[in-house]
């Protein structure tokens, strides 16, 4: 919940640089989860799979075909993704297993598109299948 620094040394010297305007106590609304779960709102639902590694907390949300990743997962200089980037994250070996952990774990054909904290979106195809989560062919339908 915020409430220790950073790990990773980018992040950390980051927040040296230029310290985070945080929310003040009580001004969110904020309701954890320590396993995958869903939340409703309205007819809407929105699922939330726990991805602990990138940072203390960090999870991921699927939303109407789209799985949105924040910094879970990675654009690659090179054009393709990965598990969180070393430097930025807590713990880069936890990072990489809860990701490769969390395939299994979302319904089969669900997915159609997942977008990183970046801005970075890709449908669900081979090169993302490639990068990210080989071999796991639950995730396409295959």
């Amino acid at each position: 919940l915020g409430l220790s620094s950073h790990r990773g040394w980018i992040a950390r010297w980051a927040d040296v640089l230029n310290p985070p305007t945080l929310p003040t106590a009580g001004s969110l609304d904020v309701r954890e989860f320590s396993r995958d779960t869903a939340f409703v709102f309205g007819r809407d639902t929105v699922f939330a799979y726990s991805v602990p590694g990138h940072t203390p907390g960090a999870a991921v949300y699927l939303f109407r075909g789209t799985l949105f990743a924040g910094d879970a997962v990675g654009f690659t200089r090179w054009g393709g993704f990965g598990s969180a980037r070393p430097g930025y994250s807590d713990d880069t070996e936890r990072a990489a297993e809860s990701l490769k952990d969390l395939w299994p774990r979302l319904p089969k054909g669900a997915v159609r598109y997942v977008c990183t904290a970046h801005a970075h979106c890709a449908p669900l195809d081979d090169r993302f299948m490639r990068d990210v989560a080989p071999g796991d062919a639950r995730l396409t339908g295959a």
